[in-house]
């Protein structure tokens, strides 16, 4: 059973892949899911039933929402939060499967452009910014996008993405790299995917109370199938992986929906509008290394 179990974890992690890749479609990915998860939760809960007992009736196709929270767990979450949480949900407004340049986006790289747009576009959608693509550079010119900041707001409205534009008097610009540049992190040079998954981590570390996060996601170590290689060079033989409760995120449904509405307006008309903020947190990545 124990083998089954991994072959689904492994399969679902492909799955995300395929879909930020393009090369499944939103729809087949969601049943596909569905699937996958419901036999997963057939497996755990036979595994922990004793003594052995008749199959259990198959389960709602989407977990079931928690009725109440427990106590010091948010009733909202940040865009950016929402965006990690629902991750493989919300790429379908942002363009990337029609991309003919999709297949070089980085996994984790992608995830925080992601969680990036979506700060943006609720900045943007509630008043509080607007938005434009300009151009950085004296030589080398590059496309980058601006924030202008329009009305002040509450920190805990976007969180840490967007603590530049909080910081930033009325009516100043701050270009969307200066937003992922962390002192913190300036230590050694980073490989893209790195430097992106410790701003993720960090901004949910900021956004969520510890209470959130433990409600939300959970830890576990995994094996690593190890080539001779990676022994010479001693990739460890374990990794540690995070994952999302997902009857928890559940409750989390109608929040998710209007962000998705909301990146579907704000991308509307904007072609290529995700692949320069991509390149941004490419940009701030360089800046760090």
């Amino acid at each position: 059973m124990g083998s089954e179990v991994e072959r689904i974890r492994s399969k679902l992690e492909k799955l995300e892949e395929a879909l930020i890749e393009g090369r499944i479609s939103e729809a087949t990915y969601k049943e596909l899911k569905e699937k996958y998860e419901r036999r997963l939760r057939e497996l755990e809960l036979s595994a922990a039933v004793q003594p052995p007992a008749a199959p259990a009736a198959a389960p709602a196709a989407r977990p079931t929402a928690p009725k109440r929270l427990p106590p010091g767990v948010q009733e909202r979450l940040t865009p950016a939060a929402l965006a990690l949480l629902f991750e493989p949900e919300l790429y379908g407004p942002t363009g990337i499967h029609k991309d003919p340049k999709r297949k070089t986006y980085l996994r984790q790289v992608a995830q925080l452009a992601l969680m990036t747009s979506a700060t943006l576009l609720s900045m943007e959608a509630n008043g509080h910014a607007t938005l434009h693509v300009g151009q950085v550079g004296r030589i080398m010119k590059r496309k980058t996008v601006v924030v202008t900041k329009k009305s002040p707001f509450a920190y805990s409205e976007y969180g840490y993405l967007a603590r530049k534009v909080y910081e930033a008097p009325m009516g100043s610009q701050v270009y969307v790299f200066e937003m992922l540049v962390d002192p913190e992190f300036k230590r050694k040079p980073w490989l893209p995917d790195d430097y992106a998954s410790k701003i993720a981590d960090k901004t949910l570390k900021m956004d969520l109370t510890p209470q959130t996060y433990d409600f939300l996601f959970y830890w576990e170590e995994r094996e690593l199938k190890r080539s001779l290689l990676d022994r010479v060079v001693r990739v460890p033989k374990k990794m540690r992986v995070m994952n999302v409760r997902l009857e928890n995120a559940e409750f989390y449904r109608d929040q998710v929906r209007e962000l998705k509405s909301v990146l579907e307006r704000g991308f509307r008309g904007r072609p290529g509008f995700f692949r320069v903020v991509y390149l941004d947190c490419l940009e701030a990545i360089a800046k760090m290394s």
